[in-house]
């Protein structure tokens, strides 16, 4: 079927239960001009705010919805009433990770309340994550009656998806900055239910699609009022506006992070122009500030990185603003870092629940590998420099195992009841374990600290929007051999590790073995996916050339890890991160790069 081109959906697609995968949603949006709704930030009814210790102060959590108003629930039937449900109890509490987010914890259930076509968008992501889910059970061979039943309910989710669509098609208003914010909060939505589905690529193009939409948004914005002349990070983030710019940035962080080139642009509309116009606040109130700020300083690194990589490709030395900017980057996240540590105990008091604790100790192993990223972005394309880091990426092993240890008692009652069978990965929509852990395994090449790194992805089940971390262990693997190339195998036995073994005992008994070579190193990863659920896609791998000419070896490798997923994750022992019997953090780091 060929797609009509109709904005903001297919047609042909809606019109038969299909999802328009065609040219984008969300290119534009016409403004009827009779006004029938109600605007998107009016007040949630029924609801029973629940602070969070982590959120703005003054701002309430409104994750407990007691009961939808009689006029939109009358018209939902029992199977997107269960939806509705299922996202009020499961998704909105794991999908966004172990961070406060307004985007989900307020303003989607204000909007689902006020628009239709939020709800519909809601309940087709509930669908989704009810099936994912549902799918922890065993996996042996699916009787006729289970993928009769899988088959409806995906079915239904597409269904909803394209009642969503409709409603944004029909909607009828003359306030087209109502409009605008109505259709970024579905295109957050849709943005999850793709990379919740392994569709990446329709991800990746409606987070685009969805800064355009921002950049639109803005300059409406500043047509009316004169914007700040600079970024105060200390502010709290409670605006719709805000909420969905703070949503897209997060989204493109992940991105960025696992490889896609074209999210650091999306990232540059959300910073600000100048370093110097950013304000680190002495001390931070609570998490959300901190994390705030910090996904700004995040999405710089990655900017300055892309950029000085373009550049060591080219050949082209660094100009002087780049160069600049690195340094008034370092000074940034030291600024940053000297704030979380007077913040540290204060925000760790307001942490009443796991969730909040996980973030607090998250936030520091990301300050660990953000370091290393902009001290090493004008590296030239050397890889020997990243030798110099194996504190931090100890520290950053250490921190893992510390906060495995937080979650170790759920992931072994999980182990108990799926231990004859495979079990998919823990879902969330934010970033958490998975970039640092890849990151160590892609960068440090002090073999057993690598080594760890991979086991830690291999034996941890968990999704993180794009990353699955059995996927990018197995990629770190092929990555690894096709470095060492046998290097190390007069040492195979001795650097060999566990994911639950001491890094820093290693580092003092290993020393005798050398290091690798800089000629065998990569300098550049792309990753492209096929089939993500499946674990097919493609490797293009970058080195400088070991000859007078210099230049780049590009090295192509297709993988297919399908046959390797069955019972990957059932005979992990978490009971070996106990030493004493108990869960709880150690009372040392095992680096001081993390403090």
């Amino acid at each position: 079927m060929k797609c009509d081109e109709s904005r903001p959906g297919c047609k042909n697609c809606c019109s038969t239960g299909r999802k328009c995968d065609g040219y984008g949603i969300w290119a534009t949006i016409s403004v009827p001009t009779t006004k029938e709704h109600v605007p998107v930030v009016s007040v949630v009814q029924d609801v029973i705010p629940q602070p969070r210790s982590d959120s703005p102060p003054g701002r309430f959590n409104m994750t407990v919805l007691v009961s939808l108003p009689s006029l939109v629930t009358a018209k939902l039937n029992n199977e997107e009433l269960a939806c509705l449900d299922f996202f009020r109890s499961t998704t909105i509490v794991k999908l966004p990770g172990v961070f406060y987010s307004h985007f989900w914890h307020e303003l989607v259930l204000q909007a689902s309340v006020a628009e239709p076509a939020v709800l519909h968008a809601v309940i087709a992501l509930a669908s989704a994550h009810r099936i994912e889910e549902e799918s922890l059970r065993p996996r042996g061979v699916v009787s006729s009656s289970d993928q009769t039943e899988l088959t409806r309910r995906e079915v239904f989710t597409i269904q909803e998806y394209s009642k969503a669509i409709n409603l944004l098609q029909n909607r009828k208003t003359e306030d087209r900055t109502a409009s605008l914010r109505v259709v970024l909060i579905t295109c957050v939505l849709f943005v999850t239910l793709d990379l919740l589905r392994g569709e990446y690529g329709n991800a990746m193009t409606h987070t685009q699609s969805g800064w355009k939409l921002m950049k639109e948004l803005q300059s409406g914005n500043e047509t009316k009022s004169c914007p700040q002349p600079e970024v105060d990070m200390s502010s709290d983030c409670t605006s719709v506006d805000e909420s969905l710019s703070e949503s897209l940035a997060c989204l493109s962080v992940q991105s960025a992070l696992f490889g896609c080139k074209t999210a650091t642009s999306h990232l540059e509309i959300s910073q600000p122009t100048s370093l110097f116009d950013m304000k680190i606040p002495a001390k931070f109130r609570n998490m959300s500030e901190a994390r705030r700020s910090f996904n700004i300083l995040l999405g710089d690194v990655l900017v300055l990185t892309q950029k000085c990589r373009s550049h060591d490709f080219r050949g082209t030395p660094y100009p002087s603003e780049i160069v600049s900017r690195q340094v008034c980057l370092q000074s940034a996240i030291a600024s940053w870092k000297m704030a979380y540590s007077r913040s540290r105990d204060h925000i760790s008091r307001q942490s009443t629940n796991e969730h909040n604790v996980l973030g607090v100790y998250l936030l520091r192993v990301f300050l660990s590998m953000t370091s290393i990223m902009a001290e090493t972005a004008l590296c030239h394309g050397r890889q020997a420099l990243f030798d110099d880091y194996t504190s931090h990426f100890t520290s950053i092993i250490t921190q893992t195992l510390q906060l495995l240890k937080r979650v170790a008692h759920q992931k072994m009652e999980m182990k108990a009841r799926f231990d004859d069978g495979e079990r998919a990965a823990d879902f969330i929509a934010d970033v958490g374990l998975l970039p640092f852990t890849y990151y160590t395994a892609l960068k440090c090449r002090v073999p057993w600290i690598r080594r760890q790194a991979i086991a830690l992805l291999l034996t941890t089940p968990i999704r993180e929007g794009m990353w699955d971390s059995f996927i990018m262990g197995n990629v770190a693997r092929q990555i690894m051999t096709a470095e060492e190339d046998g290097f190390f195998d007069s040492w195979a036995d001795e650097i060999e590790a566990g994911p639950f073994d001491s890094p820093v005992e290693r580092n003092e008994r290993l020393k005798h073995i050398p290091t690798l070579p800089e000629s065998s190193r990569f300098y550049d990863v792309e990753l492209e996916m096929f089939d993500p659920l499946k674990g097919a896609g493609k490797l293009m791998l970058r080195r400088r050339k070991d000859d007078v000419e210099g230049g780049w070896e590009e090295i192509a490798c297709p993988f297919d890890f399908s046959g390797l997923k069955k019972s990957a994750y059932s005979k992990l022992d978490y009971s070996l991160l106990f030493t004493d019997g108990s869960p709880g953090l150690s009372s040392g780091s095992g680096s001081s790069a993390a403090s």
